[in-house]
């Protein structure tokens, strides 16, 4: 290991790191590095990057190293190049690698994926077998769900012009201190965040698809290494949406229609694609948090930590 790396011995360090083509912001707390003692790697969902995640780093910063990063086009990294096309995972998890190996971070590795991350960390692990000592999926989404015509249009048309984070309580719930929130809102509203969305929601079906080739669930892929699924209720997110723009006359009868009759069924889906992430491994769990919607990082932090914990005490190295 360097013994000059800040990536690896500074106790917090961020900035852009060059991929070749581009550049990728990455930050780091925690202990130094100690040789073969894992690290955990964070990835964010759609339209989040590494400003969700301050609260979860000040607690597990204080029993491991953790890093956060800007997937391109999102935060403080470089913007995509649109003339590539779709943001496939597989190309994201290549770039993701890229960033570890430019910044001289080796496994072993815990990898965490919120939402569309579990999605991503799942593609890094195919990449990475050797490296990765666990998982934890943080009301993580996977191949099935990409199969699903979620109802964004009407779920979108019944905010209307409310603020989403108002409307489902994280304002009042976050664990995020006010300079953390007002940096994590500035980085929801980025004029490029629209770009940078549609290159990775139009890659989803086929992201589905190469993930679902990889037959992780079928072959128990990661064997006795630890697999934690917490389990929140993003449906009560979408709920709260729909009851508020109900209130507010938003949305057209259709739009009503349409999310109405899909939240009788949202929490079972959740549930039922969640519980398969189980067979990943022979030593898995699930997590529920209760009366918690979609940003468990923000909420319940705790949560998160102690499953991290939990990974931690299960690693021999």
């Amino acid at each position: 290991m360097d013994s000059s790396n800040p990536w690896n011995l500074a106790r917090s360090h961020s900035g852009l790191v060059s991929v070749g083509t581009h550049s990728l912001f990455l930050s780091v707390a925690g202990p130094p590095r100690e040789a073969l003692k894992p690290v955990v790697l964070v990835e964010a969902g759609i339209a989040d990057c590494s400003n969700a995640w301050p609260a979860l780093v000040r607690l597990v910063s204080q029993f491991a190293r953790i890093y956060t990063y800007d997937r391109a086009g999102w935060g403080r990294s470089s913007s995509i190049d649109t003339s590539t096309g779709p943001r496939s995972a597989t190309a994201i998890a290549n770039e993701f690698s890229a960033l570890l190996r430019a910044a001289g971070v080796a496994g072993p590795y815990i990898l965490l994926g919120h939402s569309y991350g579990g999605i991503l960390v799942r593609e890094l692990f195919a990449l990475k077998p050797h490296d990765c000592v666990g998982l934890v999926f943080v009301d993580a989404v996977m191949e099935d769900d990409l199969k699903i015509d979620w109802p964004y249009p009407a779920m979108h048309g019944m905010l209307g012009s409310l603020n989403i984070f108002e409307v489902t309580g994280l304002v009042k719930r976050t664990k995020l201190t006010p300079e953390e929130w007002e940096a994590f809102e500035q980085g929801e509203h980025q004029p490029r965040n629209g770009e940078s969305s549609a290159a990775e929601f139009a890659a989803l079906r086929q992201t589905g698809e190469d993930l679902e080739a990889k037959r992780q669930l079928q072959n128990c892929a990661l064997e006795d290494r630890p697999v934690s699924v917490i389990r929140a209720h993003r449906e009560m997110d979408w709920q709260r949406v729909y009851e508020a723009g109900l209130k507010e006359g938003n949305g057209t009868e259709e739009q009503r229609k349409i999310l109405g009759d899909f939240l009788k069924i949202m929490g079972d889906i959740c549930r039922e694609n969640q519980t398969k992430l189980l067979k990943l491994s022979r030593k898995s769990r699930m997590v529920e948090v209760p009366d918690c919607g979609h940003q468990v990082n923000q909420e319940r932090p705790d949560v998160v930590a102690d499953e991290i914990q939990w990974m931690m005490e299960s690693y021999v190295g």
